[in-house]
């Protein structure tokens, strides 16, 4: 395939070090299909900053593709919360 053709995958980060590594790596292992990983790095933002909303909103989407629905509308539900501060 020609070069425009082909979008290059996303890097992970190594270690991340800020709230914001963490989100994008998670967001990535996600779209990788490693939801497990990403519920890691989702967590792992949200000691950092629990009022991270991209954070929570990951968190949820991650339950939501593992089959954890109660977990997951709490967490959205949380991202609500969180909207509306």
């Amino acid at each position: 395939m020609a070069k425009d053709d082909q979008t290059p995958a996303p890097q992970l980060a190594e270690e991340p070090q800020s709230v914001e590594d963490f989100v994008r790596r998670a967001w990535i292992l996600h779209v990788q299909g490693e939801h497990q990983r990403a519920e890691a790095d989702f967590r792992q933002a949200l000691s950092m900053d629990p009022k991270s909303v991209e954070a929570t909103y990951g968190l949820g989407m991650s339950l939501k593709v593992q089959g954890r629905e109660d977990e997951a509308i709490q967490t959205f539900q949380h991202t609500v919360e969180l909207l509306d501060q």
